[in-house]
């Protein structure tokens, strides 16, 4: 397969045939695999690199951004995840409305504190009291914010 025939595999937007990397063969000349799709779509400028945060303190032994900057990596995604340390909900507010805003996760001491700044809680959200997550959803054009209890995971749309 050549170059023009790799990219139209790229940008087949259904049902693209895909190798996988622990195969010990390609399935076909010039198979590509999800991730290797994924990038040459980044590449192109079809996938924007967003912005995920971890906010709370103390924050700075945590694991979360070696996790999920290597998941990002691994299946070809342009995003990026980074710590936010603060204790104080003010010093994020500028970051929820952000362009490529991707989400966070957020921990002690904002729990409760950030919930009035997400303009849709979850059931379990409201319940309980508190979230832990925020996702972005663009809803009719209109950027929404949604705060979410770890149990409302259920709750979201199968992709964002």
């Amino acid at each position: 397969m050549g170059t023009a025939g790799k990219l139209s595999r790229i940008l087949n937007g259904f049902l693209t045939p895909v190798s996988h990397p622990d195969l010990p063969f390609k399935a076909a000349p010039g198979q590509l695999s999800a991730a290797e799709i994924r990038q040459g779509l980044s590449l192109m400028g079809e996938i924007e690199s967003r912005d995920f945060y971890l906010f709370g303190k103390p924050i700075a032994q945590s694991r979360s951004p070696a996790l999920h900057n290597s998941l990002f990596k691994h299946v070809g995604l342009p995003h990026r995840y980074q710590l936010f340390e603060t204790d104080r909900v003010e010093d994020l507010l500028h970051l929820l409305r952000k362009p490529g805003f991707g989400g966070a996760s957020v921990t002690i001491p904002l729990k409760r504190d950030v919930m009035k700044h997400v303009d849709v809680l979850t059931p379990a959200a409201k319940m309980i009291g508190a979230i832990n997550t925020i996702v972005p959803s663009s809803k009719g054009g209109q950027l929404q914010l949604l705060g979410l209890a770890s149990s409302g995971l259920t709750e979201l749309p199968l992709a964002l």
